[in-house]
């Protein structure tokens, strides 16, 4: 039973006239742009973190690190 990559592959290049090679260049350049999107939204993620911790230190708050680091901790007693 063939593969469902080489089903769509080949549905594709038979309604198309993209050759085999090409088809490959193009899923790969695909996949590259797909990866290099996600580690941007990577570090974009970070960067927001970043920039609201640096607003929650200015607001005069302290980090979970911080509390941590100087063990504060604000859990509730159980009964």
């Amino acid at each position: 039973m063939p593969k469902k990559e080489q089903v769509t592959m080949s549905s594709i290049s038979s309604d198309c006239s993209i050759d085999p090679q090409e088809w490959l260049d193009l899923k790969r350049k695909y996949n590259e742009a797909t990866k290099n999107k996600e580690k941007e939204d990577k570090l974009s993620l970070e960067r927001e973190k970043i920039n609201f911790a640096k607003m929650w230190v200015a607001a005069g708050l302290d980090l979970k690190e911080t509390l941590i680091e100087n063990h504060i901790s604000s859990r509730k007693k159980r009964n």
